[in-house]
């Protein structure tokens, strides 16, 4: 569907899923861009392991890097593929990710203490999805 696309960035020959609020349709979406890698470390279940594994076997795709899965561990078909690189959910995994992921959180918990609005609050459609 066209809604599919709206939440991707496409940039030459690279697919980046970024936020997405439901799994996209591999195919439909492939269907609509030339792109040769796809990267997901969004959120895992968004992209449908079975059509990757086989778009990358049949050669849709060249290659995928993905951070995020539906279960983890994950230990499905796509462990198989060359093509392929597989990291457990470690995309945040910085000093300057976490330094700043630290920071934000200390600052909402004190913008909550003072009673004040939040800047970054969690709509609870997010926790429907991860439910």
């Amino acid at each position: 569907t066209p809604n599919c696309l709206r939440n991707w960035i496409v940039a030459g020959l690279w697919i980046r899923v970024k936020i997405v609020r439901k799994p996209v349709e591999i195919d439909s979406a492939l269907s609509r861009v030339v792109a040769r890698t796809l990267v997901n470390t969004a959120r895992g279940g968004i992209v449908e392991e079975d059509a990757l594994a086989t778009a990358l076997q049949n050669g849709i795709l060249a290659s995928a890097a993905i951070d995020v899965f539906e279960l983890e561990p994950y230990k499905g078909p796509l462990t198989e593929l060359e093509n392929l690189i597989i990291t457990p959910h470690i995309g945040s995994c910085s000093y300057d990710c976490r330094f700043r992921m630290e920071l934000e959180s200390a600052e909402e918990a004190l913008r909550h203490l003072r009673g004040e609005a939040l800047q970054r609050e969690v709509s609870d459609r997010e926790y429907e999805y991860q439910l």
